[in-house]
């Protein structure tokens, strides 16, 4: 593949024209790439005229989905090394004006570049004839969506249910714990009767801690959860967690996103940073 292209960083989709676009130099605005057809594959064209690149649709549109472009992904490889056969059996100046088309320019400039409206109709059936067809740019919207469908779908069916990270991580150090006994030998003492006093109670006793059951604190598992990790929290924990997150956050540096289930009542804390 031409090192010309090597990353998505100029490329990204539009939602409101349901339409790839690509950035041809650094200082121009990213155009709406026209969805062209070459035999039966659905392609788009970036680069230049003097040296075009094709790239399968799907392949593009897969990793805009996957954020390829903000993370600065490399490209796959180019469709058929680049030549799709009407560059080869096409006249230059038709080829020229199908490349325009398929880069996003306006009509209008390329019916001027044409001569006619009658010689770029005639350059696109010249294409066609050799299996090259340009289309709308919105045609890359239900591709789109499709695939973020089924990305929406996978992570539906891999989200625990609710309460599952909660009961096997955190209930265990949240049970309750009960009061030391009175008597250094666990026995209850009788009224009257004078006996030894138990060392935690008696430690109770001096530091003005009432002998009472107690809560341990909530092993949180923050600290353990890599970025795009999350766990869900119960409703009656949510403060707590909420609380524990922010604390956590601000003393590592480490970024968490709280987000309540209104219906359910249950949280989930995601670490994002």
């Amino acid at each position: 593949m031409s090192t010309a292209h090597p990353t998505f960083s100029s490329f990204s989709y539009d939602p409101a024209a349901r339409a790839v676009r690509y950035k041809f130099t650094p200082d121009d605005a990213p155009r709406a790439l026209r969805v062209c057809t070459d035999g039966a594959v659905q392609v788009l064209a970036v680069g230049s005229l003097e040296l075009p690149f094709f790239y399968r649709l799907d392949d593009i549109v897969q990793g805009l989905a996957e954020d390829a472009h903000i993370l600065n992904g490399p490209l796959p490889a180019e469709h058929q090394n680049s030549t799709p056969d009407f560059l080869s059996r096409t006249p230059t100046d038709q080829c020229d004006l199908m490349l325009e088309l398929a880069f996003g320019l306006p009509v209008r400039l390329i019916t001027s570049h044409a001569g006619s409206e009658e010689a770029l109709h005639a350059a696109a059936s010249a294409a066609a004839a050799h299996g090259f067809i340009v289309g709308r740019a919105d045609l890359a919207g239900a591709l789109y969506d499709s695939i973020k469908l089924k990305q929406h779908e996978e992570q539906c069916a891999n989200t625990p249910a609710l309460g599952t990270i909660m009961t096997a991580t955190l209930r265990p150090a949240d049970a309750v714990v009960p009061a030391p006994p009175l008597a250094a030998n666990g026995a209850t003492p009788a009224v009257g009767e004078v006996f030894t006093v138990a060392p935690e109670t008696l430690d109770r006793i001096v530091n003005g801690t009432p002998n009472a059951p107690r809560v341990e604190r909530t092993s949180w598992p923050f600290k353990s959860m890599q970025v795009g990790e999350a766990v869900l929290v119960e409703a009656e924990d949510c403060r707590r967690a909420q609380v524990a997150a922010h604390v956590y956050a601000k003393r590592t540096g480490k970024k968490f996103h709280t987000k309540l289930d209104r219906d359910t009542g249950v949280m989930m804390v995601t670490r994002i940073g």
